[in-house]
């Protein structure tokens, strides 16, 4: 029974494949072993160039303004208390 007191039955009935543990198992039972250098990637001879995607600001996002080394340096008279 569930929480609210209907009859659920058994989960492997109406459970799609993907979210059962054997699946899982299956997926993740072999081990993939990464190069240690970029010399032993295998060389693909492709026409297909892919470039990075244009960045854009955010939305609604006020740029970020540096302040320049001189306001760093000395302090400000408004800053300073007696």
């Amino acid at each position: 029974m569930n929480e609210d007191g209907r009859v659920v039955g058994i989960p492997k009935k109406w459970l799609h494949a993907a979210y059962r543990l054997e699946t899982w198992a299956r997926m993740y039972s072999f081990k993939i072993n990464g190069y240690s250098s970029r010399r032993y990637w295998p060389r693909i001879d492709s026409t297909t160039v892919i470039i990075p995607p244009i960045h854009r600001p955010q939305v609604n996002r006020p740029t970020k303004k540096k302040k320049s080394d001189d306001e760093h340096a000395t302090p400000s008279s408004a800053c300073v208390s007696h």
